[in-house]
């Protein structure tokens, strides 16, 4: 609190009141009071770092996305290598990615009415495994347990999908009820073309499931 004293004068300069005025000040809000609502992403860039410090190359989720707000995590596989996809640009998001796998995932998300914004997206195993694509059973059994960890940063979740069969299993092992779907990758899917088509059924399937998870967003 700081006292003043105030003058009102005219412009002759006779005085018109004479009086104090008090000034309530209130002390700033500490940084662990703004920041919950500064940086909802502090918790998940936390546990990124870890992961990164244990196997290298790991994508941060989408900065610009809902992060621990979210309403429905999608877990897929590994970063993606192609040019374009997530090992190269170190962000998990079909907007910022632009190989075919975040393009399929881009689309499908717009048939299915799902909005990006209340989307988080996770990777079973959440390091680059290189040329490599089919992960060993250490490293699925790894990818559970930062799983596990990231679920509990999203509190407000109502539904996690699981694309592809790794993303499935390790689900599973985690003790999540997922929504199963086929993976985005242009290996498991592609766009109805009118012939019916393995890969054209798979992409409608994956649409439904996606449109299951966009209904549980908004109850």
């Amino acid at each position: 609190m700081i006292t003043l004293t105030a003058r009102i004068t005219r412009e002759d300069g006779t005085l018109v009141a004479e009086g104090e005025v008090v000034v309530l000040l209130r002390a700033p809000r500490s940084v662990a009071d703004t920041a919950p609502s500064l940086d909802k992403h502090r918790a998940i860039r936390v546990l990124v770092a870890e992961i990164r410090r244990a196997k290298g190359s790991v994508p941060e989720i989408d900065p610009d996305g809902p992060g621990a707000d979210a309403k429905v995590v999608i877990v897929m596989l590994t970063p993606g290598p192609a040019p374009g996809g997530a090992q190269r640009t170190l962000v998990l998001s079909p907007t910022k990615n632009s190989d075919q796998t975040a393009l399929n995932l881009r689309q499908l998300l717009k048939d299915a009415r799902l909005d990006e914004r209340v989307c988080v997206f996770w990777n079973a195993i959440p390091w680059s495994l290189g040329p490599r694509r089919e992960p060993t059973e250490d490293e699925v059994l790894e990818g559970v347990d930062y799983l596990r960890r990231f679920l509990e940063l999203i509190p407000e979740q109502r539904a996690v999908v699981a694309m592809g069969l790794v993303a499935q299993r390790a689900c599973r092992q985690a003790g999540v009820t997922a929504i199963e779907v086929w993976s985005p990758s242009p290996l498991a899917i592609s766009p109805p073309t009118g012939r019916g088509s393995t890969k054209s059924r798979r992409w409608i399937e994956v649409r439904e499931g996606l449109k299951r998870a966009a209904a549980l967003a908004i109850t």
